[in-house]
């Protein structure tokens, strides 16, 4: 069966019958030449936000790396290459791509709603593009968005659609944990019975995670944003502390399969900044 092939080699233009004026999906599948022996490169296979595969589907890409060498060739994107295993690291070209200028991400909005139709008020692809801060996915994703719910009218919306998926959940956990309120059991009336619903900085983090679907590397990250975007208000002890502990978070979610467990370690460790940091 297709989920037991263990190689990219087994995957090639006869596995399916496509008509004579069908387009290829990837472009132009190169040609077997006889007389040179060997297979031609036959599959460019690009893999987005690499660096969140995680180490034990790293390991397994690396083996089909080495055994469809000769007819495949891999194009990883990643926001952190340093989380990249070093077998794939080392057998990579590395590029860096600068972000994109402000100018270019309204040039490419623009487009985009001309092609498909829509027309923004004037000034909403420059605050999509100001808020996306080079990220062009970002931009492109908020523009969508907008322009599905039939919000390019007002640039309030933008405003509003921040406000909603801001770092609120985020400073409340941390202030939460810095309280020492790690685990607050409580007790709410579910239907005719009580029951005991965990809150605190946990709840608040399992209440997060579950709504957003979000998966611990990205909490992480949430924090980072929330620490360094200069909005905590936290005095420069504090948040150097706060950035140690979260980096020693970091690096144990690289060597867990737990992630919970981590990000639960990583409370205790804020709730103990907080006992050492509070006024007396």
């Amino acid at each position: 069966t297709l989920a037991g092939r263990t190689s990219l080699d087994a995957f090639d233009h006869s596995m399916s019958v496509v008509g004579d004026g069908t387009p290829p999906p990837s472009g132009q599948e190169s040609q077997r030449d006889p007389s040179s022996g060997r297979a031609p490169v036959s599959r460019i296979i690009v893999i987005e936000d690499a660096d969140y595969l995680g180490h034990a589907r790293q390991s397994y890409l690396r083996r089909m790396m080495e055994e469809s060498s000769r007819s495949a060739r891999f194009i990883f994107t990643t926001h952190t290459p340093s989380r990249m295993i070093e077998a794939l690291r080392s057998r990579v070209q590395h590029v860096r791509i600068p972000t994109l200028s402000r100018v270019m991400i309204e040039q490419r909005l623009n487009a985009i709603l001309g092609k498909e139709g829509h027309d923004a008020v004037l000034g909403l692809v420059g605050d999509v593009a100001h808020v996306a801060n080079g990220n062009l996915r970002k931009a492109i994703f908020m523009t969508q968005l907008l322009a599905q719910r039939d919000l390019l009218n007002d640039r309030k919306n933008v405003q509003t659609l921040m406000a909603n998926t801001s770092l609120r959940e985020v400073q409340l956990i941390l202030e939460e944990a810095l309280r020492g309120r790690v685990h607050d059991w409580r007790w709410e009336k579910k239907g005719e019975k009580n029951s005991r619903v965990l809150k605190g900085a946990m709840g608040a983090l399992d209440q997060m995670m579950n709504i957003h679907d979000m998966d611990s590397r990205e909490v992480v990250d949430r924090f980072h944003r929330f620490l360094t975007a200069g909005r905590s208000h936290f005095d420069a002890d504090l948040l150097t502390a706060l950035l140690n502990a979260l980096s020693l978070c970091d690096m144990s979610l690289q060597r867990s399969a737990q992630g919970r467990i981590q990000l639960e370690a990583f409370l205790h460790r804020v709730a103990e900044i907080g006992v050492e940091h509070a006024e007396p």
